[in-house]
């Protein structure tokens, strides 16, 4: 097993999951290991860069909880946003596209589609 228990580096799952971690250096090495940023996630299609987008929305909106100083709920909502462009930055190289879908995954759809 991989990290007691997590998902082969090669494998959809764990792309997916470094994706809603926001984790470039798990994109990376799961890009690197074979696995295709556009095969479909769930029944409807959607493809990482879709996950991307509803988790990147989610970021933003719990960066408006921030409690501390405006000053420190910037540094952190600025981090943030770092590490969310390296994401989707390494996909989009990597050729992952939008799926087009008109149904938008909501936060928490799992990838059997329950």
């Amino acid at each position: 097993m991989f990290g007691g228990g997590a998902h082969p580096p090669n494998s959809i799952e764990r792309l997916i999951k470094e994706v809603r971690s926001m984790d470039v250096e798990g994109v990376e090495k799961c890009i690197e290991a074979g696995v295709r940023v556009n095969d479909p996630i769930n029944p409807t299609g959607q493809t990482v860069l879709d996950l991307y987008v509803i988790e990147h929305a989610a970021m933003i909106e719990h960066a408006l909880q921030v409690t501390g100083t405006p000053k420190e709920a910037t540094l952190h909502f600025e981090h943030l946003e770092e590490a969310a462009f390296k994401v989707m930055k390494t996909l989009v190289d990597a050729g992952a596209v939008l799926s087009g879908s008109s149904s938008m995954m909501k936060r928490g759809f799992k990838q059997d589609g329950t």
